[in-house]
């Protein structure tokens, strides 16, 4: 997996000011809160106990990562490297 996709604007800035070259990034990573009613049902109920690292509020908030790939990367390569399934759709 390329651990500079994210970066390949200001890694190669160079290039795109001075050449004009388009280089995109290839993955974009964010990280955000997620709110979730049934998870904070789940907390009230003492199923589901606030951590401040996964769970972070009582509102039964999540701390999540998402991430985006352009098309010119093979998924199910990237799930084996993870060690995680894939799923097709029909």
């Amino acid at each position: 997996m390329d651990p500079y996709g994210h970066l390949a604007p200001w890694l190669h800035k160079e290039y795109i000011n001075k050449e004009g070259v388009e280089i995109r990034p290839t993955i974009a990573i964010t990280k955000a809160h997620m709110h979730l009613p049934e998870l904070e049902q789940s907390v009230k109920a003492g199923r589901l106990q606030v951590d401040g690292k996964v769970v972070i509020s009582e509102l039964g908030e999540l701390a999540v990562t998402k991430f985006a790939v352009e098309p010119c990367w093979y998924l199910p390569g990237i799930a084996e490297r993870f060690g995680i399934g894939t799923l097709l759709i029909d």
